[in-house]
């Protein structure tokens, strides 16, 4: 199985749903096009493998300005990442990262990805995402 080891240093999105014309076209939005196109420059390796995957996905998310109702003032003071629900799911952002695996022809398909572990986090103070 191949482990495969890469930084994205971008925002992370979530893999958005196909959009529909009145024609009856389905395109996919055009923000999810320009991430993964990003996200496949960045994961091209030159090879494609036909083997089975394994996939880290660690997703950093930008951290408000101000300390969240939800976040206790002593875990807001330390200035470390923090563990909150929200917006990109982690899902959807699994998904786009494999899709990206995709485009950058790293894997042929994301049935390859036989394990997968993902987590979300708020970025630590002065962090980027």
């Amino acid at each position: 199985m191949i482990v495969l080891d890469r930084l994205l240093p971008m925002p992370p999105m979530g893999k958005q749903r196909a959009r529909g014309t009145r024609s009856g076209r389905h395109y996919t939005p055009p923000e999810t096009v320009a991430w993964e196109l990003r996200a496949s420059r960045l994961l091209a390796t030159g090879t494609t493998t036909l083997d089975l995957v394994s996939v880290e996905v660690v997703a950093v998310v930008a951290r408000p300005a101000r300390r969240p109702p939800d976040v206790s003032p002593e875990a807001w003071a330390t200035g470390e990442r923090l563990r909150r629900k929200g917006k990109p799911d982690l899902d959807n952002i699994e998904k786009i990262v494999w899709d990206a695996l995709v485009r950058a022809r790293v894997i042929v398909d994301d049935s390859q990805v036989v394990e997968a572990r993902a987590s979300r986090w708020c970025a630590a103070a002065g962090e980027a995402p």
